[in-house]
């Protein structure tokens, strides 16, 4: 415990400080607060400290100490700070080594390199966390959302340096609000989030980042401020549901074009959420239901002869991107109607194009786990088994295998009628080298983010090695995707990586290219 006086002093200290300075309890008074934090915390200590009404508290947050571990790295601290009446001009403030749970909450979550703040999916996750314990505790808590629209402007009109320093301060501003010091995102160009005590005036924030521009280059004009403030406890709403208006509202913010404005409330959230989900269920379905969407086709080569081994089968829709229309399908239940409608369309192009010709499709674990599908699917795979050498089945990870045994029986079934099965998105989640221990597959798709990457990371580098060493004991071959350069391409040629697939073999098209009639032959074997 320390108390500090108005000027950051420090005028008493009682504990263990010398785990967390170089100096005793005796020794720190006289030196300032500051001295005990990372340099590129002290501001934010300082606002924490500073923005504290009388007769409130403030924290826990964490913070990077000045002290290091034996590793060096510096020793997180949850800090929190106390003005109680009758207490001018001095602050109590308990410094604590932080928990493990708590670093690890906080740890390497994705952050904008400008500001330092989370990025929008890292904040959406930290802010559900908060709000969820929050509720749990009876602590009040707000959802502010601030957009800075001529940021841009400001910041053009500032020399490098002094644009740095605006990023620097608006963080810290932010951050000082924050409940915690961490749950703070930047959720666009212009835009930030942060989620505060209730009690925590939000005008102290406006007036402070409207100040800013007069404090390091007076005479660039003024940053106006547009602030919505949204209670994230005591909506009413469950658990559940009060998570889902959280996320609509970041993403309405954050998407919001010029004229709209952001949900007030959670309540106003998930009433118009639903409304949103009902006509684009009514759309999707339709969208499958009359085969309203396209196909595109990305090869994958050979790495070492660069020759073109087979397609990947991609869907396209008129509105919304791939992916989201694909995660929101498996949301609410189509993916398994969309993941047949494709392959149908497989098949039928499959019929249409030359013998040498060979497709891949993707099929949901979400849909590989439903009975029904498998029932239809492998009915599909029967008739159609006299083209088996030409369509391989990618099961993709963007939903989580559960039922492992159902999901090995079934592929071996695949397998059986002449099929060849790839698991897709290998490494990128925690439960990937659990799904290669239970299932049987003859390709392994290699996650792109390693492939993007490479040569950057040595650990990234030696993960590649070792998957790739893994599946060649295994008979499995490998798939690097998203390879962008040459010089990616040769690596993991070196690697052992047979084939590759992205844009330097060639971009999705609406066209198949002429495949080498090699390239059947150069198939994988079991």
């Amino acid at each position: 415990m320390i108390e500090i006086d108005s000027k950051g002093r420090i005028t008493l200290a009682i504990g263990a400080t010398s785990g967390l300075s170089r100096l005793t309890d005796v020794q720190l008074p006289g030196h300032s607060l500051g001295e005990l934090f990372a340099p590129d915390e002290t501001r934010v200590i300082a606002d924490f400290i500073r923005t504290l009404p009388t007769g409130s508290r403030r924290g826990p947050m964490i913070f990077r100490l000045a002290a290091t571990d034996p590793s060096g790295e510096p020793v997180r601290a949850s800090v929190s700070a106390f003005r109680l009446p009758g207490m001018e001009g001095s602050t109590a403030v308990a410094i604590a080594r932080a928990t493990v749970a708590a670093v690890m909450a906080g740890s390497q979550p994705a952050r904008d390199m400008e500001t330092q703040l989370l990025e929008t999916s890292a904040f959406q996750d930290r802010a559900a966390e908060v709000m969820k314990a929050a509720e749990a505790a009876g602590r009040p808590v707000e959802l502010t959302l601030l957009d800075l629209p001529d940021l841009d402007r400001v910041r053009a009109r500032m020399s490098g340096e002094q644009a740095e320093e605006l990023n620097r301060q608006l963080g810290t501003i932010l951050r000082s609000a924050a409940v915690d010091g961490q749950t703070v995102g930047r959720l666009g160009p212009n835009r930030f989030g942060v989620v505060r005590d209730q009690a925590f005036d939000p005008k102290e924030v406006t007036e402070r980042i409207e100040a800013l521009p007069a404090q390091i280059a007076p005479g660039t004009g003024p940053l106006g401020v547009e602030r919505q403030d949204l209670a994230l406890t005591g909506s009413g709403l469950d658990g559940e549901d009060g998570v889902r208006a959280l996320r609509y509202a970041v993403n309405r913010f954050a998407n919001m074009r010029p004229g709209e404005r952001p949900p007030k409330s959670l309540s106003e959230a998930i009433s118009t959420l639903v409304q949103e989900t009902v006509e684009r269920i009514q759309k999707l379905d339709s969208i499958v239901q009359t085969n309203k969407f396209n196909i595109v086709f990305q090869p994958i080569v050979s790495m070492t002869t660069g020759v073109v081994h087979h397609y990947e089968v991609l869907t396209r829709f008129d509105d919304g991107g791939p992916m989201e229309m694909i995660t929101f399908a498996e949301e609410i239940g189509l993916i398994e109607q969309l993941d047949l409608a494709v392959a149908h369309r497989a098949i039928a192009k499959l019929r249409a194009t030359p013998r040498d010709v060979v497709l891949a499709v993707n099929v949901s674990g979400k849909s590989i786990e439903n009975n029904l599908f498998v029932e239809v699917f492998l009915k599909l795979l029967e008739q159609h088994k006299d083209i088996a050498a030409r369509l391989e089945v990618e099961i993709t990870e963007s939903a989580e295998l559960k039922e492992l045994d159902k999901v090995e029986e079934v592929l071996q079934k695949i397998r059986r009628l002449g099929y060849i099965v790839c698991l897709d998105d290998f490494g990128s989640g925690a439960a990937s080298f659990r799904y290669l221990q239970a299932l049987s597959v003859d390709v392994v798709k290699i996650d792109g983010a390693y492939v993007k990457r490479l040569g950057k990371s040595r650990r990234d580098d030696a993960l590649i090695e070792g998957m790739v060493k893994l599946c060649h004991s295994l008979g499995i071959d490998t798939i690097a995707e998203f390879v962008e350069s040459a010089d990616q391409a040769e690596k993991l040629r070196k690697m052992g990586v047979k084939y590759g697939q992205g844009w330097l073999f060639g971009k999705p098209s609406d066209a198949l290219g002429l495949p080498s009639t090699a390239a059947t032959a150069a198939r994988p074997r079991r």
